[in-house]
């Protein structure tokens, strides 16, 4: 592992761990994309926050909320939009966590964009709290998990992706990521590092 995460200086970041991304059920499972990685990952990131519990790192739950409040045109504009097909939709099945618990959260952060920083008060709480190092993780690797942790590094965080806690539709999208997060933007670790480092 690059660098060393102790925990006094850490928080874990589980982004849009929700239905839509990771149910067969969910929006994108009936558009036709491969949301099985959600069901093979998501245990990792339930020992994840274990882990974390034991070694008293916060966890934040980072959740995707959409409607045509919260839609801009700019963002409608990016596809085909169907008021029909919104994924997570406010107050919607879809928006609800994925095989977590929201009590596991010592933070719930709604976000609107692609981001856990862009429009909320991720950055601020962390500040509050003097967490600096970041474990980064859940769906999908290569878009809002990357996007999490390109703006963690903007705002001067250490942020690293937990690689096995995380998952895209693709197996070629997931890779991209780890080595996108990899040459540009941070650390890639896993959870057998965090467990190890972590003494537990």
């Amino acid at each position: 592992m690059a660098f060393m995460p102790e925990p006094e200086k850490t928080a874990v970041v589980v982004v849009d761990v929700q239905n839509d991304f990771c149910h067969p059920d969910g929006v994108l499972g009936k558009l036709g994309k491969d949301v099985s990685s959600g069901e093979r990952v998501t245990p990792n990131i339930v020992k994840l926050i274990s882990y974390a519990k034991a070694a008293s790192a916060p966890v934040f739950f980072v959740i995707t909320n959409h409607d045509l409040i919260t839609d801009s045109p700019a963002w409608r504009g990016r596809v085909l939009y169907d008021e029909s097909k919104i994924i997570c939709h406010t107050g919607s099945w879809g928006a609800e966590l994925y095989q977590l618990d929201r009590k596991d959260a010592d933070y719930i952060i709604i976000k609107n964009r692609y981001s856990g920083f862009h429009g909320t008060n991720l950055d601020l709480i962390l500040r509050s709290i003097e967490r600096k190092n970041l474990l980064i993780c859940g769906f999908a690797t290569n878009v809002c998990v990357e996007t999490t942790l390109r703006d963690a590094n903007a705002h001067d965080y250490f942020p690293a992706l937990v690689s096995d806690c995380s998952g895209s539709f693709t197996d070629e999208e997931h890779l991209f990521g780890i080595q996108n997060v990899l040459k540009y933007f941070g650390y890639v670790t896993t959870l057998q590092d965090v467990k190890q480092f972590w003494g537990l």
